[in-house]
């Protein structure tokens, strides 16, 4: 898949996130923390909704309703280093 520039760094960095919490090949997070990790990393909240939005398009980030709560998968991109 081809990646915008903010896409790729924002993949980037949730790579990072998903490997800090274990061997895993994907973590669930609340979007909440999701825009806090971005705007803290030099995001204006607009760019981190645009961004986490266009990857939610993409089906890079997955909705998953368990048990009536919302998760946010984020899977490994190994094409994204």
């Amino acid at each position: 898949m081809n990646y915008t520039e903010n896409q790729t760094k924002a993949i980037k960095h949730f790579n990072n996130l998903i490997l800090d919490c274990g061997d895993m090949t994907a973590a669930c997070f609340e979007m909440k923390y999701l825009m806090e990790e971005l705007t803290k990393n030099g995001w204006t909240t607009k760019q981190a909704e645009g961004t986490i939005g266009s990857l939610v398009e993409n089906g890079t980030i997955v909705l998953d309703v368990n048990c009536g709560v919302q998760e946010w998968w984020i899977y490994l991109d190994k094409n994204v280093a």
